[in-house]
């Protein structure tokens, strides 16, 4: 990294801590805080991180990643790095607590990390969830001791009790997931139809994005395309093919907007055929060429 790309860095943290309250602490790689500084906001900023808001009161309407959400008193969203507010408006009584972490920290706090990226995959693209009054008793609990223990003299076994909260916590998060995938609030595992979508998306986590078919996922799984399908209908409500293409305009659409890459070495990184096809599964997914959803963006990000 030049200095002129450190300096763009730093400006880009700074703006980001912009939008949080007074009450934050932020120190490697992990960012904590009270709530939002103002109850709205045209300011994009970004998130490098893996993203957590609880909403404790009132409601808010933000766009996150460029899809428009909507939160209210128990919801919490769940976003993996990286994370692009394009502004938000809440109520005047809004009250969220914000964690943030690196992707460093939670792959040392559980090794290898599988179950983690499993569950961030699906909430790529369903970030939103609902808590009940329990799971927002004990989600706000952990958040106060994680957030206490920040904030404590640094003593011998600090970083390995902070870890350690960390991935309590994480594991929580996942079973409200996992509540919120398998129908009946079984474990992802529970039965055949679990373990297969549970394999499913270990592969879409770690799909570089370059076979978009449910043959080639099935094909990995020693399973039948449609049964692959019948199983993520049964338990998302959308067809595998949906979930394999919504992995990878979600791959892709980080790449045109925050990569160097030119729009050929894109399509190429893809396994597209060319760069007329590209364009044609961008503009079926984004909504335009992309060359225009770039410009549009570096547009906005000036305003």
């Amino acid at each position: 990294m030049d200095l002129l790309e450190f300096q763009e860095a730093q400006q880009r943290v700074r703006k980001t801590l912009r939008l949080l309250s007074p009450a934050y602490y932020a120190s490697n790689g992990i960012v904590v805080a009270d709530g939002l500084r103002n109850n709205s906001s045209d300011e994009e900023v970004e998130f490098n991180l893996i993203f957590i808001m609880v909403c404790v009161r009132g409601y808010a309407a933000l766009n996150l990643n460029g899809k428009k959400r909507q939160i209210r008193r128990g919801d919490i969203i769940i976003s993996p790095p990286v994370v692009h507010i394009g502004g938000y408006k809440g109520s005047k009584d809004l009250d969220v607590k914000i964690l943030a972490i690196s992707q460093t920290d939670i792959k040392y706090s559980f090794n290898s990390g599988s179950n983690i990226w499993t569950v961030m995959t699906y909430a790529r693209t369903n970030p939103v969830f609902h808590l009940s009054d329990q799971e927002l008793d004990l989600t706000l609990a952990y958040y106060n001791v994680i957030r206490k223990k920040l904030n404590m003299k640094k003593t011998p076994y600090y970083a390995e009790i902070v870890q350690s909260l960390l991935q309590c916590a994480f594991l929580e998060i996942c079973v409200i997931i996992n509540m919120g995938i398998v129908p009946g609030g079984s474990s992802i595992v529970a039965n055949r139809h679990d373990l297969v979508f549970k394999q499913f998306m270990e592969l879409l986590a770690d799909s570089d994005c370059r076979d978009r078919t449910v043959a080639g996922y099935a094909s990995r799984l020693c399973i039948t395309p449609k049964y692959l399908s019948s199983v993520c209908l049964e338990i998302t409500g959308k067809t595998a093919l949906a979930l394999i293409l919504e992995n990878a305009t979600y791959s892709i659409e980080r790449s045109l907007l925050y990569s160097q890459e030119t729009i050929k070495e894109i399509a190429a990184r893809y396994s597209f055929p060319d760069v007329s096809s590209f364009g044609k599964f961008v503009r079926s997914r984004l909504g335009s060429s992309p060359r225009e959803y770039r410009r549009k963006h570096a547009e906005n990000m000036k305003r």
